[in-house]
């Protein structure tokens, strides 16, 4: 940049012109250019060692806040699922088991609050899963798989189905056991939890 701005004065009509006014503009906007420039520069220098500065002490000051299990404190939540769509109650449901919600969001600690769904049985699927999407178990002996498709598992066991959807959204290891436990689903509306006062939850 400095190399431009020298090619710019010299290769200027300063030297060539006789007119005083046109001289002095080019001399101004020479000058400014040059001070431009070294600021830019001045700027690089000050960024620079102020990067060195923050990878040699910055790290001192950091510290990273880390919520302990004994200071874990769990409220409750009601979500209505009566015409809402499965996934969507679900994903709220997982957010909120796992803590995700929380300033204090803690991955390895037991940190989310207890979760109570009803109306389960009038939960949506959209498109055409009712028909197609199929869910599967089996005992455990050579041809005991057996197949239910979400119709069935609606109309015949609708509690299961929503625990199954909220259950894959939880981590598959001994933390995620432990945030499925604070989950209660119950088909109709009605429900054993008032003494925990729940907050009900709108989607």
């Amino acid at each position: 940049m400095i190399f431009y701005a020298k090619k710019l004065v010299f290769s200027s009509n300063i030297f060539k012109k006789r007119d005083f006014m046109l001289d002095f503009f080019d001399i101004v906007i020479v000058s400014l250019l040059l001070v431009h420039f070294y600021k830019l520069s001045l700027y690089a220098d000050v960024g620079s060692l102020i990067y060195k500065d923050r990878n040699l002490e910055g790290d001192k000051n950091m510290k990273t806040f880390m919520l302990r299990k004994e200071d874990v404190s769990t409220k409750w939540y009601l979500i209505d699922a009566e015409g809402e769509t499965l996934g969507k109650v679900a994903a709220k449901a997982a957010h909120i088991l796992r803590g995700k919600h929380k300033v204090t969001f803690t991955p390895h600690v037991n940190c989310g609050d207890a979760v109570i769904i009803v109306n389960a049985s009038k939960v949506n699927l959209t498109g055409d899963k009712l028909d197609k999407k199929v869910y599967y178990n089996h005992s455990g002996f050579p041809g005991g798989l057996r197949e239910r498709t979400a119709k069935v598992m609606k109309e015949q066991y609708p509690v299961e189905m929503v625990e199954r959807a909220v259950k894959g959204m939880l981590p598959k290891n001994r933390l995620g056991r432990q945030m499925y436990k604070k989950l209660f689903v119950y088909e109709g509306m009605n429900h054993n939890h008032e003494a925990q006062k729940p907050e009900k939850i709108n989607l």
